[in-house]
């Protein structure tokens, strides 16, 4: 597997290219653009691992104003190419192109003040113009998560893990067979333990499409881990005995986080 960071030093030269017929695209039109509007590079672009595969690639572009209820993106940038898709979407060229969002501020705020993926996508952003600094301060607020917050979300993910993998849930699937019920329960634990991981490195938790591959480069996780993760994603609990080697698994994941919150001061080590 190549990591996040490999290949984003890999991509440099590409994504370079990308953003300046982005930025480019974008500056061309400014004139065009209410003087209030934030304009915001998000998404692969500004993360620093686009490439364009053999189905093509989108940059993402966000624009956030006060009031954006009589603009129109498709007067400005063109018609929307792709309206299946949940974006107004105008091509540079077969392969690529650009898809524009449009958020009030006060919208942007809600959205990343209540979902982790949203605060996640928004911090990894690059800012390309902001009046008044507006974006540029929500997102210095959501960067600096405070100790007692990151003490709080890491112990939701270890409390709910340790949840889903308790004697009784697993005894009261089992006596029914209901294997995949359980296999079920072994894949939100997955999330919570890999959630936990973001938590405790006092960062947000990203997209579940990113949530297994964002976590090898973590700087504080269980010895083994690459392993760990293989075993948790490779077997399916569909039967008994996959099911108890998985359960087994999820225990010493739930010892190793309570191992950790001990170690921080956030729970007494005699908690059971």
């Amino acid at each position: 597997m190549t990591h996040f960071s490999e290949f984003v030093k890999e991509q440099i030269p590409e994504v370079a290219e990308l953003k300046r017929r982005t930025v480019d695209r974008v500056r061309a039109a400014q004139a065009s653009l209410p003087s209030t509007i934030s304009i915001l590079l998000t998404g692969s672009v500004a993360r620093g691992d686009a490439r364009v595969g053999p189905f093509g690639t989108y940059a993402d572009i966000m624009l956030v104003g006060p009031d954006l209820s009589g603009f129109d993106v498709g007067a400005v940038f063109g018609p929307d190419e792709e309206p299946e898709l949940p974006f107004h979407c105008v091509l540079l060229d077969p392969d690529f192109g650009i898809a524009f969002q449009t958020s009030t501020l006060v919208e942007l705020e809600r959205r990343a003040t209540s979902s982790d993926p949203a605060a996640f996508a928004l911090c990894e952003s690059e800012i390309i113009q902001d009046p008044g600094d507006a974006v540029a301060e929500l997102i210095r607020q959501l960067q600096a998560i405070p100790i007692d917050r990151a003490k709080e979300r890491s112990l939701q993910h270890f409390y709910r893990h340790g949840y889903l993998i308790g004697e009784y849930r697993y005894e009261k699937w089992a006596n029914r067979g209901a294997w995949p019920q359980i296999a079920q329960l072994h894949n939100e634990a997955n999330e919570c333990f890999l959630s936990f991981l973001h938590c405790i490195q006092g960062t947000y938790v990203p997209r579940k499409d990113w949530l297994v591959y964002l976590s090898y480069e973590l700087s504080e996780k269980p010895d083994g881990f690459a392993d760990i993760v293989t075993e948790l994603y490779t077997r399916h609990s569909l039967d008994e005995d996959i099911a108890m080697r998985k359960g087994q698994l999820h225990v010493r994941l739930q010892e190793w986080m309570r191992g950790y919150a001990v170690s921080r001061g956030w729970i007494p080590s005699d908690e059971s």
